[in-house]
């Protein structure tokens, strides 16, 4: 390296290596935001073990046995609208 760019220059606290389990940390984010980010999983509950996931309805599927002309020409759609 023949050239570091002050403005870009980062110092970052090896508390924060520490904290991290796989010791990584992010270049892009302020102390403030880190602590912030810090925060967030502590105080948190994963969506998954409190609502359950669905894709909805699937009108058109090939594995299903409907054919691909029947999926182009949208069949199953109403001509109203």
């Amino acid at each position: 390296i023949n050239y570091v760019d002050d403005l870009r220059k980062k110092i970052i606290s090896k508390s924060n290596w520490k904290q991290n389990d796989n010791y990584n940390f992010n270049i892009y984010v302020s102390p403030e935001q880190f602590e912030l980010l810090q925060k967030i999983p502590k105080d948190s509950i994963a969506l998954g073990e409190i609502a359950d996931f669905t894709l909805g309805i699937t009108p058109y599927d090939k594995y299903k046995g409907h054919s691909q002309e029947l999926i182009k020409s949208r069949g199953f759609h109403s001509a109203v609208g």
